[in-house]
């Protein structure tokens, strides 16, 4: 059996490119979630009214959400169709969603106290002289 070089040639050539292209899309969108992490990180920090674990969760956040964009583009570029691959992500966000209902919505109202403080940030005792303690601390 015979090789043909200039049909190998071209499909290397092709193929090759493709690959090339689909591996600078992935550092592009590595690259880009850092990116994202930085500026959240920053224009929190600059407010001075964030807390700080409010700005390590968001900007964590921004940072895990720029690769699954850039791992449906290389799909794309390979010529898979993503469009039913976003919709079963999106059917299981929801599911996942539904699932851990209760404990989002406990993350969310731990993060609104966390950014709206309504507690101040200090507690105080009745007296000076006792420290505060909790009622579960307290032996029966």
């Amino acid at each position: 059996m015979a090789l043909n070089f200039e049909t190998l040639k071209a499909t290397l050539v092709l193929y090759g490119l493709s690959a090339v292209l689909a591996t600078l899309l992935i550092v592009l969108g590595w690259y880009a979630s850092g990116i994202a992490q930085r500026f959240v990180s920053r224009m929190l920090a600059a407010t001075h009214r964030v807390h700080a674990l409010v700005t390590v969760f968001l900007s964590s956040f921004a940072r895990s959400a720029v690769p699954p964009w850039s791992v449906i583009a290389v799909l794309q570029l390979c010529g898979i169709q993503t469009a039913s691959l976003v919709a079963v992500l999106g059917a299981t966000s929801l599911a996942i969603g539904l699932a851990l209902q209760g404990r989002l919505s406990n993350l969310a109202a731990g993060v609104m106290l966390l950014l709206f403080r309504p507690f101040g940030s200090v507690m105080s005792s009745r007296s000076p002289a006792r420290p505060a303690r909790c009622r579960a601390c307290r032996s029966s």
